[in-house]
């Protein structure tokens, strides 16, 4: 509908009557008078292209002479794993109370394991396991880059091959859940063995993505209890071990 005849509301006087622009014009208004030509990008719900964007796309077509958009990216909806998400239903969550619980990191993660297209069937049991997966990336590259300092090794470089395959899943229309089983991969490296290259390429990848994990500061006190440690597991002081062993498992670096 171009036009919508109503006295209720919002509405306007025109020479077919009081009424108000329909919801695809309103949109087609907007990005005329705020862009010029063309949108690079269109987004939206899956449930918007027709009649929405369709009917954006008739419109603007009819009145610019050029299509709206050059692409079109439409993504999954968010539902509740029981029913439809809804403002409406009152069982929407919203997202300043679930970071109250949880990592916002996590959600982000719980996003990227899913295609953007496809829909995500929300559940208590969904969010925890990727709070468990950012916790477990978080602690890894803290444990990992602790080590590399005990080492004295710095600077280090990516990996071709590794971000190859990262680029080549993200140039596959953002294929993020491929690249979270990349990341996986790499952190089981990490856990078998403590490696500068694999550190920095999977810190590059996790930073494209926008995912920080938390890794602490290594002091120099850090890196002398870890000798401590060592040395008194070494002479069999296992009491003084554990005082020394304590500081760093609060840490996260063993």
């Amino acid at each position: 509908a171009l036009w919508k005849t109503t006295t209720e509301g919002i509405h306007y006087d025109a020479p077919w009557g009081k009424g108000r622009p329909g919801w695809h014009t309103e949109c087609v208004v907007m990005t005329t008078k705020l862009f010029e030509g063309e949108l690079d990008i269109h987004g939206g719900g899956f449930d918007l292209k027709f009649p929405h964007h369709e009917n954006e796309i008739a419109q603007s077509v009819a009145h610019n002479g050029h299509h709206l958009a050059r692409y079109w990216m439409h993504v999954g909806r968010l539902d509740l794993a029981e029913e439809k998400m809804s403002k409406s239903l009152g069982n929407d969550i919203k997202l300043k109370d679930l970071i109250k619980t949880y990592h916002p990191f996590a959600y982000r993660l719980m996003l990227l394991a899913h295609h953007y297209r496809a829909p995500i069937a929300f559940s208590e049991d969904l969010i925890v396991q990727y709070q468990k997966s950012y916790d477990k990336i978080s602690y890894t590259m803290n444990k990992t880059n602790f080590h590399l300092k005990l080492a004295g090794l710095e600077g280090g470089k990516v990996i071709q091959e590794v971000m190859g395959e990262f680029e080549s899943y993200m140039n596959e229309d953002f294929g993020t859940p491929r690249v979270i089983t990349l990341i996986d991969k790499l952190i089981k490296d990490l856990n078998r063995s403590v490696d500068l290259n694999t550190f920095v390429s999977l810190n590059t990848i996790l930073d494209v993505l926008g995912v920080e994990p938390k890794i602490n500061e290594v002091s120099d006190s850090d890196i002398k209890n870890y000798k401590l440690w060592q040395e008194a597991r070494a002479n069999k002081d296992y009491a003084l071990a554990d005082t020394y062993r304590e500081a760093l498992l609060e840490k996260g670096f063993i």
